[in-house]
């Protein structure tokens, strides 16, 4: 499968004080670009991805600037929760990076998202799997 890259850039700076830049291509087989409206109440994004092991990146993009009453978590099947809680985040900036085997390895799974939103009105979601797809 020929490959593909999602060029990636970051800069943090400290008006008075330090910068901090990186930028770098991260090497995908393929990739998922889903945008979803998540209106008030719980909503289940499947991401079409498998074995977490297989991917690279995860961004979740919201149009809100304080998400904070916007969250969400991983699970691999909606139907049978696992115990205890899978970790909820808190979409309080308007970008959440997972990016690279190990910062994605720390997540329960890929394959679904539950946001909750407890925002009067709905919110536009962008979500961004990039991934292998041919397991060794």
């Amino acid at each position: 499968m020929a490959e593909k890259k999602i060029n990636w850039t970051l800069n943090v700076n400290i008006p008075g004080g330090p910068s901090i830049s990186a930028s770098s291509p991260l090497i995908i087989e393929a990739y998922d670009m889903i945008e979803v409206e998540i209106k008030k109440g719980t909503t289940r994004v499947q991401t079409g991805s498998g074995d977490k092991s297989l991917v690279n990146l995860v961004l979740i993009k919201t149009d809100v600037s304080d998400g904070s009453l916007l969250t969400y978590h991983f699970i691999d099947d909606p139907d049978h929760p696992p115990t205890p809680a899978p970790h909820e985040y808190i979409l309080d900036t308007p970008l959440h990076l997972f990016m690279g085997k190990g910062c994605v390895g720390v997540l329960e799974s890929v394959k679904n998202i539950i946001f909750t939103n407890d925002l009067t009105n709905p919110v536009n979601v962008q979500i961004l799997v990039g991934r292998d797809a041919t397991p060794a």
